[in-house]
């Protein structure tokens, strides 16, 4: 699907094997192999019933390209998942070449312009795409266009919400707000302001009789039970493998998902306030409280998540 729609040698390597904390044993397996072993085993397992539709581009690949490719040859998989891990060994190669072009100056990650500018086109992508990295910004055909644009008239470019690409007659480097290190863990108390990237972020008390006259569920959602939460409240990163039980949807999904359902912005997801107690998750930003948390008729202590940007709350902007 990525060759067809456009990508590039990382498209190409499709989803790795090992991403941080996440591993993902059985991508080389196929659904013949486990049906097999589970039927060996006498094993009972549930078909997840989208897997059948036809309005998913996967299943539509699976359904009816698949099989077209396997009349052709019949090792058309092997010799595209061997292409795949060439594609993936010749991404990271030219990734780790990219870096060297890279350095730090004035404490930012930069390259130096006359050397970036006659660089070979492949290098020129890789080179760029390294400078993003540190914010976590995506990088497509359009991106990659706007910023060669900038560095060739010695100009700057928007990536992506406050983040801006810009090149100098000496350096080019990416512009924008810090990136909160994986480390970051910062412990907030109620009524007690903390910073947390460029905002501020405030548990601001709440009187229970507050709850029963303004019955919104909006802003229930928005509520946390104080007495709910297990141990300290504090604020950190979103990590891979990160999941959120919304007391909203009653359901449980991956952090990732929650966000690119509610639209959040990719290049402010590094700053997102993801607040959490000693159990996991207790508010996620654009979602609101999860479950376990959710303030209810008897709620005594609730508390608001009140998150300001420049002395204005984020609704208020």
């Amino acid at each position: 699907w990525n060759a067809i729609r456009g990508t590039g040698l990382s498209g190409l390597g499709g989803i790795p094997a090992i991403r941080g904390k996440v591993i993902r044993p059985m991508l080389q397996v196929t659904r013949r192999e486990v049906e097999a072993y589970c039927e060996q085993h006498e094993i009972a397992f549930v078909t997840d019933s989208t897997n059948q539709s036809s309005i998913y581009t996967r299943n539509r690949i699976r359904q009816e390209v698949v099989p077209v490719l396997e009349q052709l040859n019949g090792q058309a998989l092997q010799h595209l998942t061997a292409l795949s891990e060439r594609a993936e060994e010749a991404d990271d190669y030219l990734f780790s070449v990219a870096k060297d072009y890279c350095s730090n100056w004035n404490g930012v990650l930069s390259a130096d312009t006359l050397q970036l500018k006659n660089a070979p086109g492949i290098l020129q992508h890789y080179v760029i795409r390294a400078l993003l990295a540190p914010f976590h910004l995506k990088m497509d055909s359009d991106v990659f266009h706007r910023c060669l644009q900038a560095l060739n008239r010695q100009g700057r470019c928007q990536i992506q919400g406050d983040y801006y690409f810009v090149s100098t007659a000496q350096r080019c480097y990416v512009e924008g707000p810090p990136v909160l290190p994986a480390s970051s863990i910062v412990a907030i108390r109620p009524d007690e302001p903390v910073c947390w990237a460029n905002r501020q972020v405030t548990l601001k008390k709440q009187n229970s009789p507050f709850l029963h006259k303004d019955n919104s569920v909006s802003l229930c959602y928005s509520l946390i039970d104080y007495d709910k939460v297990t141990g300290s409240l504090y604020l950190r990163r979103r990590l891979p493998g990160d999941t959120f039980t919304s007391a909203r949807r009653k359901c449980t999904k991956p952090v990732k998902k929650w966000l690119n359902e509610a639209g959040f912005p990719r290049s402010l997801r590094e700053q997102l306030v993801l607040l959490c107690d000693e159990e996991g998750i207790v508010w996620l930003e654009g979602e609101g409280v999860c479950s376990r948390c959710a303030v209810n008729q008897s709620t005594c202590n609730p508390l608001f998540v009140d998150i300001q940007i420049g002395g204005k709350s984020d609704d208020e902007r």
